[in-house]
């Protein structure tokens, strides 16, 4: 197999189409990221992360792909990796070639360990986890893919749970909106928060170190979101006598496939917990989609199998479990 990395839109379109064509397989329901996603991070990544694409070909035919998403901040020990091979040429070796292809890639770069995220149906067991495990990966967090489709929402419901279960509890605090650029007066409060998505939520056996975010790192994630022709919508919880943002919650939307939105990150401040103020910006930023993206049809969802808090307000407001994840972390 030759294998060539993607830099140009041409041969980033070969390698989108097989990546489009296994989520059909592997992943029903959940749409592909679009190429433009893809496109946006071309051909060296984002200042946050370089981002390498690679197109393994066969006789000039395309028969797998491989990503590798090496942080520039901190984590610089990890790559996040991941490797597909085209449905019609499964088991014949290709994904182990182009693994070890970007095995020694990374280890070029001076990387330790390699992380790597694969999602199957409930109850059975995805190709990519035998290449894994042969590779001497080790099972690192499991978690679960849930999915809210939009038009099955129950607004009266929604409207209990605010009057029956978070007013009682959130009257100190007010709730604040943006799409795609937080106001000035916000934007270190959302530094403050975000990392602590990932900080705060179990992590298995996950090596990853803690982010530090200040104002402009946010304002580069903003441009980042962007960059990927994606759509931000956010929504905060101050608390009215400090003014500080106590909770955050955002989803991004595809510019080109509006249909499929995704939860990128929800976080209370430690301090502020036990009000329901998670359950609070999560009800008013679906809303938020619905006014703002009314072509948007789902909404998906990544949680810890032991993030029970989280998956609980989830469930509330109607996400149904779809797929479950595996991570798979391998010491180079």
């Amino acid at each position: 197999m030759e294998i060539e990395r993607v830099v140009d839109a041409a041969r980033a379109t070969e390698l989108h189409a097989i990546e489009a064509a296994n989520s059909v397989v592997d992943h029903a329901g959940l749409p592909t990221e679009p190429i433009e996603d893809l496109l946006g991070t071309l051909p060296d990544g984002m200042p946050t992360e370089r981002v390498e694409w690679y197109l393994g070909s066969e006789g000039g035919r395309p028969v797998a792909t491989a990503v590798v998403f090496m942080p520039l901040k901190e984590n610089l020990h990890l790559a996040n990796v991941s490797v597909s091979v085209a449905h019609a040429e499964r088991r014949r070796g290709l994904g182990r070639e182009m693994a070890e292809f970007v095995l020694d890639r990374v280890r070029d770069d001076g990387r330790q360990l390699t992380v790597t995220f694969i999602g199957a149906p409930v109850g059975e067991t995805a190709p990519g986890e035998a290449l894994a495990s042969a590779l001497g990966a080790k099972p690192a967090l499991a978690s679960i893919r849930r999915e809210l489709l939009i038009g099955d929402v129950d607004d009266v419901e929604l409207d209990r749970l605010l009057a029956e279960e978070v007013a009682p509890m959130a009257g100190e605090y007010d709730v604040v909106q943006w799409v795609d650029v937080a106001p000035d007066a916000h934007v270190d409060g959302a530094a403050a928060l975000l990392p602590h998505v990932f900080m705060d939520s179990p992590r298995g056996d996950l090596d990853f170190e803690d982010e530090v975010w200040d104002g402009p790192r946010y304002r580069q994630f903003e441009a980042d979101v962007a960059r990927r022709n994606r759509r931000l919508v956010a929504t905060g919880a101050v608390h009215r006598a400090t003014g500080q943002l106590a909770a955050y919650t955002d989803i991004t939307v595809p510019m080109s496939q509006q249909a499929a939105a995704a939860q990128w990150g929800t976080i209370v401040e430690e301090a502020h917990r036990g009000h329901r103020l998670g359950l609070l910006v999560k009800v008013h930023n679906l809303r938020q989609l619905r006014r703002e993206f009314p072509a948007a049809e789902r909404v998906s969802t990544w949680n810890a199998e032991e993030n029970a808090h989280m998956i609980a307000v989830n469930e509330k407001m109607g996400f149904r479990v779809a797929e479950r994840y595996q991570a798979w972390q391998l010491h180079l």
